[in-house]
């Protein structure tokens, strides 16, 4: 299967209505100061005035974390940006981790006076090369077997619901993943690296 290039994983805060976005400006410096993550960051970008889109940005040489607001559901976004591995398979299972590892991050170290908890239900995930994966009837199937594989894996005894989120052929082919046994993004192998830092 053809490797895609650019790739994002979002998961979803539980109250982020409630988050103050320029909180989180410090709190993406301190991980390019601190290379809090195994990929290379750039700098921070306030979008604030974007109404719901992304409000802050890290910008990184392989890959944006974002605290995205999209159609009025905040959280973070991880989006890679460039190629891993030889197929999509590679591909997801580093963007969960990463996406992930962020998720961790923020949870156990959150910006001041913000209280920070994630979806343990819900994922989603969008194949931002339209022309390998167009948002179209088939493309789920194509990629279904693939999927399950590496989110059994990432979630292990968890059980899942694919679907398709946008219907709109001009957006991102975008897959819902609904978890009917709920785990956290955080509870995997980045807490135990943070908590040993």
């Amino acid at each position: 299967m053809m490797t895609p290039q650019r790739i994002r994983v979002k998961y979803f805060f539980e109250d982020g209505e409630a988050l103050d976005p320029e909180a989180f400006i410090p709190v993406f410096h301190r991980w390019i100061q601190q290379k809090a993550v195994d990929e290379v960051l750039i700098d921070v970008v306030d979008y604030k005035h974007v109404a719901n889109g992304p409000a802050i940005m890290l910008i990184g040489h392989e890959a944006d974390y974002v605290l995205d607001f999209e159609k009025g559901k905040p959280g973070l976004a991880y989006t890679r940006k460039r190629a891993v591995g030889q197929d999509l398979t590679a591909a997801l299972e580093r963007a969960l981790q990463q996406a992930r590892r962020g998720c961790a991050l923020l949870t156990s170290r959150p910006p001041v006076k913000q209280s920070i908890a994630f979806r343990t239900d819900l994922v989603e995930v969008a194949l931002l090369d339209r022309l390998l994966y167009p948002n179209a009837p088939g493309t789920l199937e194509m990629v279904q077997e693939t999927f399950s594989e590496v989110l059994a894996r990432v979630y292990e005894d968890a059980t899942f619901e694919l679907s398709s989120a946008e219907h709109d052929q001009r957006l991102p082919f975008t897959v819902q993943i609904v978890i009917h046994q709920p785990v956290s993004p955080t509870t995997d192998e980045a807490v135990a690296d943070l908590a040993a830092e």
